[in-house]
């Protein structure tokens, strides 16, 4: 079996980050294996032994001489490595990236690709499934786990209530979570063969993709880069057997525990379908897009599709444009294709927006491959500069980049949840227009075997008013069921830090941080966590922070409104034990 590994090599992330004189991420540096490959690695690695055999081949892109991180993969394991470097691709957008890797992926021939669902350094989350367009292969995005059956892959992909039993035929691209397997560590004997093993240099040229990468190839561009407002740490207190009373107290301070125009004529929103309604992320989307003034239509699917035309009138669209049932696939491929065919016959919208969740990171990759148009990612605002500007959080949302797009539309931009607020309009229903998918070929192959929901108590984590999560700080996964007891006596959620996610204590999701989902509660309450730049911009929009952490100088501390510092082991029962006192 021959495997080909996307493999990012990115900046050092222990090394400070920096943008270039062009807005661009400076590598200049060391640059290493993004940690999040080295499971795409192991998880190939392990399938060719399953196999009995075969090869591993890391396919990467560089604009300089580094291929630090290509060797660590190939130390791990890998058999051979394909790198394109070329000084062209600085600034290559996320399509441009799928080009090239796309390019060299044909050279290879395998029998599956493997990629992380996103890289560390950029959060697009869109460029594997653009990779998978281009090759005219189905694509699995999200696998905690990946099985080959004969000329089929089997995945368990996770979903945002539980995960999904998907099904396709080989060859396909598949992303894989974090923790779906343990990656090994390069052995001294794996440092020593790597030296020796092949690794074919390739240019842009070679590849025939001149003009179709870099900033000339993007068709966007960053405005500026800018640092983002800091947020102000509150009290810290050493906890002397007080702590679990001062946050009851603080909770009771906070009341917790009490009884523009813009010159745009047409903006789609895919809307997302959830028990009888749209994803409150679906929602958030549609009342902003309203405020432009701009004609505004969602795009929705299910067998119950039109039937929601009343909630899309009633927060601003006034056409819904329904695909229909899926027969079992996976939304990225039936819908992507819809929307090209609605852009062929109703003419292009200005923008297109799409929630950042699991389904639509898919639909947003395919569609940009399809449509030969960039898309713009990890959005968390929208704004009227002279045109329309995204804003993008950056080094653990300490840096807000801007950026436009500088060709024809549609633009694409995939936002993430909690950016806007979802608010009523109280329009009337919209009109429902049928919007059929065309013909998807191989590429709409994967199917869902199977679905199963998690079972979950009290509100969905990104609509909880109050949220309490745990990180490693807890000591072992039985204490994660502190979390869950204190959040479900303060009406809230649990939520977790990647820490916990990837050792496999909970579920995926129930991260909160860059590489999961975004809360903005009225409080939120850290536990055991100890404050990582990808963490906190997952939730340092909460109204209120409270943090308990027995390491007095951990970062989380900065962002605190009150901080206890004490053994989370005793604080966390304590305040257990006083909420349950209060009834």
């Amino acid at each position: 079996m021959n495997v080909v590994v996307c493999v990012k090599q990115i900046p050092d992330p222990a090394a400070p980050q920096s943008f270039d004189s062009s807005n661009y991420l400076d590598r200049s540096g060391k640059l290493v294996i993004d940690e999040a490959d080295t499971f795409g690695v192991e998880m190939a690695l392990q399938l060719v032994d399953k196999a009995g055999g075969g090869e591993v081949t890391v396919v990467s892109m560089v604009s300089g001489a580094d291929l630090g991180g290509v060797r660590n993969a190939l130390a791990m394991g890998a058999t051979k490595a394909v790198i394109v470097s070329d000084e062209s691709l600085r600034g290559t957008d996320a399509l441009g990236t799928a080009k090239v890797l796309a390019a060299v992926i044909r050279r290879v021939n395998p029998d599956l690709v493997l990629a992380a669902t996103e890289s560390s350094d950029g959060y697009t989350g869109t460029t594997p499934v653009q990779v998978a367009e281009l090759l005219g292969m189905p694509s699995i995005t999200f696998a905690k786990s990946v099985t080959i059956n004969g000329s089929n892959v089997e995945v368990n992909r996770q979903t945002e209530s539980g995960y999904d039993e998907v099904s396709a035929p080989l060859p396909a691209v598949i992303t894989v979570t974090a923790g779906v397997v343990e990656p090994r560590y390069a052995s001294f004997k794996g440092i020593m063969a790597a030296k020796s093993k092949p690794v074919e240099i390739l240019s842009v040229a070679d590849l025939d993709l001149a003009g179709q990468v870099g900033p000339s190839g993007a068709r966007q561009e960053i405005t500026s880069v800018e640092r983002a407002e800091s947020r102000q740490a509150g009290e810290k207190y050493v906890d002397e057997g007080d702590g679990a009373q001062k946050i009851v107290a603080f909770l009771e301070s906070i009341k917790v525990l009490q009884e523009i125009v813009m010159a745009l004529s047409s903006i789609w929103v895919v809307t997302e379908p959830s028990n009888g309604g749209f994803t409150t992320v679906s929602l958030e989307l549609l009342s902003h897009a309203r405020t432009f003034g701009a004609a505004v239509s969602a795009i929705t699917w299910g067998d119950t599709g039109a039937s929601l035309a009343a909630q899309a009138g009633e927060f601003g669209a006034t056409t819904l444009f329904d695909v229909g049932g899926l027969s079992g696939a996976l939304p990225g491929v039936p819908v992507a294709s819809a929307i090209e065919a609605l852009v062929a016959s109703q003419g292009a919208p200005d923008v297109i927006l799409i929630p950042s969740s699991y389904d639509g990171r898919d639909i947003a990759g395919r569609l940009s491959a399809r449509l030969d148009r960039p898309v713009l990612t990890n959005a968390t605002g929208l704004s009227d500069e002279g045109g329309l500007v995204t804003e993008h959080p950056a080094f653990g949302g300490t840096q807000i980049v801007k950026a436009h797009f500088t060709g024809e539309g549609p633009g694409i931009i995939v936002v993430r949840a909690k950016s806007f607020a979802a608010e009523s309009a109280g329009g009337a229903s919209a009109a429902v227009v049928a919007a059929p998918t065309g013909d998807t070929g191989s590429t709409g192959s994967a199917k869902i075997v199977q679905s199963h929901i998690e079972e979950r108590t009290g509100p969905k984590l990104e609509e909880a008013t109050v949220v309490v999560s745990g990180g490693r700080g807890l000591g072992e996964a039985d204490k994660y069921a502190l979390i869950e007891e204190a959040a479900k006596l303060l009406n809230g959620a649990a939520g977790a830090s990647r820490a916990i996610v990837d050792a496999g204590w909970v579920p995926y999701s129930h991260q909160v941080g860059q590489t999961g989902k975004t809360v903005k509660p009225t409080v939120y309450i850290a536990c055991g966590i100890s404050g990582a730049t990808q963490h906190m911009v997952g939730m340092k929009g909460s109204k209120n922070i409270v943090a308990i952490n027995k390491d007095a100088d951990a970062p989380i501390f900065q962002i605190a409104d009150l901080g206890i510092v004490g053994d989370v082991h005793k604080v966390l029962p304590a305040l257990i034990e006083a909420l349950k006192a209060r009834g």
